[in-house]
């Protein structure tokens, strides 16, 4: 089994990166990384849920008191 040196390893890796910002370098161009949304934010809903949804969340929260889920934070 061949001893890997880890020196040896690291001097490679600091050469391969210092060729490669030099030869970003010489890039003649900008590079845009990303992306750009047509809107910034969601669409308001205008749609209240449905009545399962809301038996369902109140079914399943600790507190509520009928119209409001009672919660602490961290707990639910």
């Amino acid at each position: 089994m061949k001893k890997i040196n880890k020196g040896r390893v690291a001097r490679e890796a600091k050469q391969i990166m210092d060729n490669f910002i030099k030869a970003l370098g010489r890039v003649d161009q900008e590079i845009k990384v990303g992306f750009e949304r047509e809107e910034a934010t969601r669409k308001p809903v205008k749609e209240k849920p449905d009545s399962e949804f809301i038996e369902a969340m109140f079914k399943n929260a600790p507190k509520s008191d009928g119209e409001h889920i009672i919660a602490e934070k961290a707990k639910w």
